[in-house]
């Protein structure tokens, strides 16, 4: 996902314990939630003193059933991507 629209969002449906999240963090970067089954678990700064790639984990899950992890912009820098993994 690449934003700067206003309440823009990455649904992805999952089964497992975990989730992962990739995405660039860099000079000028804004921030991003991530929700599973609507209650956000973690806020992430994607700002950074130089480009680097960085990892945000979700884990202790059910596993029991389909989960809906949401990612959703919370703040704008100069623009940032999330690969979703």
């Amino acid at each position: 996902m690449t934003s700067g629209v206003a309440n823009a969002a990455t649904l992805v449906r999952f089964r497992g314990t975990a989730v992962d999240t990739h995405y660039l963090a860099k000079p000028g970067g804004g921030s991003f939630a991530v929700e599973i089954d609507n209650q956000q678990k973690k806020i992430s700064d994607t700002s950074a003193a130089s480009r680097i790639c960085k990892k945000v984990t979700i884990s202790g899950l059910s596993g029991s059933g389909l989960e809906v992890a949401k990612k959703r912009p919370t703040s704008y820098g100069t623009g940032f991507s999330i690969k979703i993994d």
